[in-house]
C-alpha cells in the first residue's frame, strides 16, 4: 500500500484566512464572549470586537441596531438565515448592512457564528437596474398611447378645420374655434413628448464638439421665443462621441426648464467645460421637497405639463454614460451639470 499524508492546517493558517476575507465574521461562545472576529467585522460594524469581551459590554459601548439585533439573536438562540438593517457609518451616512447568524446549538446563550457584510452599493445596483425596467415599461406604454392616438386626432383635427370653414364668422361658435384648435395643438405637443420619450437615445454615434451641439440647442429654445436671454460660454474644445440629435434634444428640455423657472425677465447662462455642460438660471430654485421627484416621469409643478422633459434628458445623458446633476447656486437658483465622457 501506498503511503500518503493528509494536510491539516494550523489555527495560525485557519486564522490568517479568516482574515483576509472580505465580509465579516465574528464568533461567540457559550458564555457569550467574543471568541473571534476578523479585521473586515470591526470594519464594517464600525465598532471594536476584541476578544473575550462580553457581547453586553460590546453592545452597551454602541448604539448599533445591527450589533443590537445580533445579540439578540445569539442570546435567544435564534438563527437568522439572512436580513438587512439600515445604519449610520462614523461618517453620518446611511448603510445597508445584510447579516446571517448561526445558533451553535439552538438553544438561548448556546454561542453562534456571525457572518456581515456592506451591501449599500449592491442595493444601490439593483434600485438602478429596477428603475430601468420601470422606465423601459413606461416608454414603451408612452409610445403605444402616443401611436394609437395620433392618428384619430388628426382626424378629429381635420373635420373641425372643415367644419370651422362652414361656421359664420360672426357666430358664437367660430369665437370657439381658436379654443378648440389651441387645445388640439396641446395633445399634439404631449404625443410628441411620449413619444420622444419613447425613443430614447438612437444607437448611432458621430464625434462632434460638444460647443457645436449646444449652439444648435441654444438655436432651437431662441427661436420658442426670446426672452429671458441665455448666453453660452465654452470654456473648453470638448469632442464627444454621441446621438447628436437625441443630445440636442435632451439640451433643449433642461433649456426649456431653466428658462422657464427663470421667468421673461430672468437669465439663462450655458457653459461648455472639460466635463461637460452647465446649465444655469437665477430663478426661485428647486424645493427641498420635491427634489428627489423631478427626474420621475410625469411629474411636474407646471399645468398642463406631461413631466417627461427632465426624464428624457437623463435618460439620453445615461445612455451616453454620462450623468445629470442638480443643485443650488449660491447666488439663488439651480445648476443642472450635463456629464458626457469625451471621445477617445
Amino acid at each position: 500500500m501506498s503511503a500518503f499524508s493528509v494536510y491539516v492546517p494550523t489555527t495560525q493558517t485557519v486564522t490568517g484566512a479568516l482574515d483576509a476575507l472580505d465580509a465579516g465574521l465574528w464568533i461567540v461562545s457559550n458564555d457569550l464572549r467574543i471568541e473571534y472576529a476578523n479585521p473586515a467585522a470591526e470594519q464594517i460594524l464600525g465598532i471594536a470586537l476584541p476578544q473575550g469581551a462580553f457581547l453586553d459590554d460590546v453592545l452597551a459601548a454602541t448604539p448599533h441596531l445591527v450589533v443590537a439585533k445580533i445579540c439578540r439573536a445569539i442570546k435567544e438562540g435564534e438563527s437568522v438565515g439572512r436580513a438587512e438593517m439600515a445604519c449610520l457609518g462614523k461618517d453620518g451616512k446611511s448603510r445597508l448592512i445584510g447579516f446571517s447568524v448561526w445558533a451553535r446549538d439552538g438553544q438561548s446563550g448556546g454561542g453562534a457564528t456571525v457572518l456581515c457584510r456592506d451591501i449599500t452599493a449592491i442595493k444601490a445596483i439593483e434600485a438602478r437596474l429596477n428603475d430601468t425596467e420601470a422606465f423601459a415599461l413606461i416608454a414603451e406604454a408612452a409610445g403605444a398611447i402616443a401611436h394609437e392616438i395620433r392618428n384619430p386626432l388628426a382626424i378629429i383635427t381635420g373635420y373641425l378645420e372643415l367644419i370651422g370653414s362652414e361656421i359664420p364668422s360672426e357666430g358664437g361658435a367660430a369665437a370657439c374655434m381658436p379654443r378648440v384648435f389651441s387645445a388640439a395643438d396641446r395633445i399634439v405637443s404631449v404625443l410628441h413628448s411620449f413619444q420622444e420619450f419613447a425613443a430614447g437615445a438612437p444607437t448611432h454615434r458621430e464625434i462632434l464638439p460638444l460647443g457645436e451641439i449646444c449652439r444648435n440647442a441654444l438655436e432651437t429654445v431662441l427661436q420658442e421665443q426670446k426672452h429671458p436671454p441665455v448666453s453660452i460660454v465654452e470654456d473648453a474644445a470638448v469632442l464627444v462621441r454621441v446621438s447628436p440629435d437625441a443630445v440636442r434634444r435632451a439640451l433643449v428640455h433642461l433649456l426649456r426648464n431653466a428658462r422657464e423657472a427663470a421667468g421673461p425677465t430672468g437669465a439663462v447662462e450655458m457653459r461648455v467645460n472639460g466635463s461637460g455642460v452647465d446649465i444655469l438660471d437665477d430663478g426661485p430654485g428647486i424645493p427641498d421637497e420635491i427634489r428627489g421627484d423631478v427626474m420621475r416621469p410625469f411629474f411636474s409643478t407646471r399645468a398642463n405639463h406631461p413631466g417627461l422633459g427632465l426624464t428624457m434628458a437623463q435618460r439620453v445623458v445615461e445612455a451616453h454614460r454620462g450623468k445629470v446633476r442638480l443643485g443650488d447656486r449660491p447666488s439663488g437658483g439651480t445648476w443642472v451639470r450635463v456629464e458626457l465622457p469625451p471621445a477617445l
